[in-house]
């Protein structure tokens, strides 16, 4: 993959509202990509600020930046129009104010190329960083590259978890499937990927080639939209493919203890204890793990976390080498069981 009249034409797909204050830098790192055939379409949906600016401005230095502008509809909406505007045989999704690595699409190109089948493979997804407002490190996330059909053990977590741009696919499935859907005013990407899982063989490339940026205007800052609207997601593709038992089990009560924290940040105590209640009736096993495994972890990471100096920039991250906190054990015991029930 080194000429570039060699490479597919890979449309990254950058939806911008109001994204001023970190596209340049995020732009810049679209543009380094090793693998340089790219069309970068930077969807303005409706941005009051500079956002359109900066656009031209780099476009006008670099032929594959593209602007497309349009009266705001969400960040579905969006990516839709991207995908649609998509000459690329693959798509990317690229969040305005999140980093990439250079090699990112290059090794998700190369991963899918290496799978026996091919045209099997639905997405390929590289593991991430959380990085602040001055791209300095945060923290990483825990490695869990799970591959091959993955619905039901992505059901019980969210492997990907860092929005869209750690995905990429073949744009013809991204039409399959129906691209992003409008209804979800969070977790869209969650809802996109288990809708590709539940067809497709998944791939993951096992570097960490994404910095995830968290930010005080982050959409993923409203915890409880977020834990209804992954209620909503689960619910739905646990009915559409007809998965009960353990899957159905387990799945629910992870939402539940999703719930219980982020109505416990909202200042809602009985709600929370509401998530309490149904977790103790679902799946007390959890519950019991939760008590008195995981929050006095999750205390100190935490803790040891506001102790910390911000670490490297993302840039100067080896994207091989990472410390993340290690998987809980009850998780990758449930893993374990529901691989194979993905392998039926």
């Amino acid at each position: 993959m080194t000429d570039p009249l060699d490479q597919p034409l890979v449309t990254i797909v950058m939806p911008a509202f109001n994204a001023e204050r970190f596209l340049a830098s995020t732009l810049r790192s679209a543009a380094a990509q090793t693998h340089a055939n790219l069309q970068i379409i930077v969807v303005d949906d409706g941005s009051t600020d500079g956002t359109a600016e900066t656009v031209r401005q780099h476009a006008a230095a670099d032929p594959r930046i593209e602007l497309f502008s349009k009266a705001n509809a969400g960040v579905c909406a969006a990516r839709n129009d991207g995908i649609r505007l998509a000459r690329g045989e693959y798509v990317t999704f690229f969040d305005a104010d999140d980093l990439w690595h250079a090699s990112k699409i290059e090794l998700q190109l190369r991963a899918l190329c290496q799978h026996p089948n091919p045209e099997q493979v639905g997405a390929v997804y590289v593991l991430s960083r959380q990085i602040d407002e001055n791209d300095r490190l945060l923290f990483d996330y825990p490695t869990l590259a799970v591959q091959g059909r993955i619905l039901h053990r992505h059901l019980l977590t969210n492997f990907i978890a860092t929005g869209g741009g750690s995905l990429l696919c073949p744009r013809r499935v991204a039409l399959e499937v129906g691209g992003f859907d409008v209804g979800y005013q969070a977790c869209e990407d969650y809802d996109f990927q288990l809708r590709v899982a539940a067809r497709y063989d998944i791939v993951a490339v096992e570097q960490y080639l994404m910095g995830y940026r968290q930010h005080p205007t982050s959409a993923s800052r409203n915890q409880l939209r977020m834990a209804r609207s992954r209620r909503s997601v689960i619910e739905h593709h646990l009915e559409v493919n007809g998965i009960g038992g353990r899957c159905r089990r387990w799945a629910v009560g992870g939402v539940d203890v999703v719930e219980c924290g982020a109505y416990l940040a909202s200042g809602k105590p009985i709600a929370a204890l509401g998530a309490v209640w149904r977790l103790a009736l679902g799946d007390p096993r959890r519950l019991i793990w939760e008590v008195f495994v995981r929050l006095p972890l999750a205390l100190a990471a935490r803790l040891d976390r506001r102790r910390k100096a911000p670490g490297p920039a993302f840039a100067d991250l080896d994207p091989t080498q990472a410390n993340p906190a290690r998987a809980p054990g009850l998780l990758l015991a449930r893993l374990q069981a529901l691989e194979a029930e993905d392998a039926s």
